[in-house]
C-alpha cells in the first residue's frame, strides 16, 4: 500500500472521498488500524472548498517497509493521469 509521509514542504494530491463513521470502521479494519496503520486528520485544500477534518493513514513500523506492487502503483498513476494531477506529480509518480 501507498502511505503519506511526513515532509515539510511537500504535497500530496489525492481524491477525497465522503464516508459514513461505518465505512470509515470498515476501512480502518482493512487498513489494519492501528496496528498497521494510524490515521491523522489533515486540512485537504480542493479546487473549490477545503476540507478541514479529512483523515489520511500512516505505515506505524517504517522499519518492515514493503513496497507497492507495480499493480498498485498503476493504479495510482491511472488516477494521477485521469483526475489531471499536475503533470510534475505525475511525473513524481513514474519515478515508482
Amino acid at each position: 500500500m501507498a502511505d503519506i509521509v511526513k515532509d515539510e514542504g511537500s504535497v500530496v494530491w489525492g481524491l477525497v472521498y465522503e464516508i459514513s463513521a461505518a465505512d470509515l470502521e470498515s476501512l480502518d479494519r482493512y487498513e489494519g488500524h492501528p496496528d498497521m496503520y494510524t490515521r491523522f486528520p489533515v486540512t485537504v485544500l480542493g479546487h473549490e472548498q477545503t476540507y478541514p477534518d479529512a483523515w489520511v493513514y500512516e505505515v506505524v513500523d517504517r522499519a518492515e517497509h514493503i513496497p507497492p506492487t507495480q499493480e498498485y502503483l498503476n493504479i495510482i498513476k491511472h488516477a494521477a493521469r485521469r483526475h489531471r494531477f499536475p503533470a510534475d506529480y505525475q511525473k513524481y509518480l513514474d519515478r515508482f
